[in-house]
């Protein structure tokens, strides 16, 4: 089986996909900075099965059922992937997906690898899906991602795939799969098991992927949706074709 039929037709939905491509080569062809970003599927701590073998003198005992309220703790996996460098960025917070949390994770690969390699005054090209803490309706996301642009200098292109395409998302056939091959087998007890795991196991990979890995003890609280009068002042331009997945963020000058 392969997963090939999309759940609802969208609108415009093949031309957004021309748009992400046209996008992606331009960027990449002046040697720009062109990242996808998402949070990957939440983890929960304990003894919980997870498919996948490891060499064990015997077997591992783990329930037979992965229900949330057994769990010691949840691990939320966001990742950022570079695609002109085939390098990812796993940052693991035991708190909660927002959008304050990926701005986070942005502001540390900008600080600890972006400015090594890209030049401040060229944009950044970030690729995301349409949902979740990076939704293209999300306040919280687009007023958070003007606070980085202010503090760093940094000028922001978005791009949103449309609903129902987020497995189009470079990062989750490029990263996010990795990730889950070097958590096979093992039963994640804490953050730090898991950034361990994926440290230890992810090294020379065939594909030439480069993984890096990090943890964020920074506790982030859910269910903030942003304010709209910050919205309103911020230096947002939208794109006249399909503007509600394409829009440039300026730093205030």
């Amino acid at each position: 089986m392969t997963k090939q039929v999309t759940m609802k037709s969208v609108p415009e939905r093949d031309a957004q996909f021309e748009r992400i491509k046209r996008l992606k080569r331009f960027y990449l062809g002046r040697g720009y900075a062109v990242v996808s970003i998402d949070t990957k599927k939440k983890e929960y701590f304990g003894q919980f099965y997870r498919p996948g073998s490891v060499y064990a003198q015997s077997s591992l005992p783990c329930y037979d059922h992965d229900f949330a309220s057994f769990a010691t703790g949840k691990l939320v996996p966001t990742g950022i992937y570079d695609i002109g460098r085939n390098e990812g960025h796993m940052y693991l917070s035991p708190s909660a997906e927002t959008a304050e949390l990926l701005i986070e994770c942005l502001k540390r690969w900008w600080k600890q690898h972006g400015c090594k390699y890209y030049n401040p005054l060229w944009p950044i090209l970030i690729i995301c899906d349409g949902g979740g803490a990076n939704a293209s309706r999300s306040i919280l996301f687009k007023t958070q991602l003007q606070g980085l642009a202010n503090q760093l200098g940094l000028k922001f292109r978005i791009v949103h795939y449309p609903p129902y395409c987020s497995k189009y998302n470079p990062i989750e056939h490029r990263l996010f799969p990795t990730v889950t091959r070097a958590w096979s087998g093992i039963m994640l007890d804490s953050v730090k098991t898991a950034h361990q795991l994926i440290k230890r196991r992810t090294k020379n990979l065939k594909s030439g992927l480069k993984v890096h890995s990090q943890i964020i003890q920074r506790t982030f609280a859910a269910g903030n949706k942003g304010d709209k009068e910050l919205l309103n002042n911020c230096n947002i331009v939208f794109d006249n074709a399909l503007s509600r997945w394409h829009y440039r963020i300026f730093p205030d000058t």
